[in-house]
């Protein structure tokens, strides 16, 4: 039975070892038996997506195979219209009801969460783990926007981050760079040998 889940949604256009360094610490600090990744096919908050959901699929299962602790999640495609948190979190509670249910954001989600669809039933629904750049935590001025109910349903913590985002490699592979550590190897290789982003190949190195 799983006790502890933690919700990680994301385009993940491609995964990287940022979104794995993030979901594995958090493994440890909040005692998580396992975290979703639940891969979004249609962000509200983004006009597109450059890979196929196919290969988005493919390069998130590619990596976190070898973890136990990691499951991909594809309940947002069940679902027309735009993919909001709000009803991924409550499909969570609905399937694991006397699960502690933590949703995985950064500080800068958190800086706009109130503009979320529905925030105040969001936080019923799942607490909050916030992930803040280590020696930085989170702004005052962020958590004095929630109530105090609310405040105790969110927890910062400060996780090794690197400088690492998606549109970063993106660009990178446009350009011909190489994406080496970047990504796990076997999404790597899945990207030199399936050029799933139309804005250029993948160097050989």
């Amino acid at each position: 039975m799983t006790n502890r889940i933690g919700i990680f949604g994301g385009s993940f256009d491609p995964v990287h070892i940022g979104h794995l360094i993030i979901a594995s610490d958090l493994c440890d600090r909040l005692e998580l038996d396992r975290v979703h990744f639940v891969l979004a096919p249609r962000p509200p908050h983004k006009t597109s997506l450059w890979a196929s959901d196919d290969d988005r699929r493919a390069m998130l299962e590619l990596a976190i195979a070898d973890d136990p602790r990691f499951t991909p999640d594809y309940r947002e495609f069940g679902r027309s219209g735009p993919s909001w948190s709000v009803e991924t979190v409550a499909s969570f509670a609905e399937e694991f009801p006397e699960a502690e249910r933590f949703f995985i954001m950064g500080q800068d989600s958190l800086a706009d969460f109130h503009t979320w669809r529905e925030p105040h039933r969001f936080l019923t629904l799942v607490r909050l783990a916030v992930a803040a750049r280590p020696g930085t935590g989170i702004a005052g001025d962020l958590i004095e926007r929630f109530t105090p109910d609310e405040r105790a349903r969110i927890h910062p913590f400060e996780t090794p981050m690197m400088d690492i985002s998606s549109t970063l490699i993106r660009e990178r592979i446009a350009g011909g760079w190489s994406i080496r550590y970047l990504v796990p190897h076997a999404v790597e290789a899945f990207i030199v040998a399936n050029d799933p982003y139309p804005t250029g190949p993948l160097a050989q190195p």
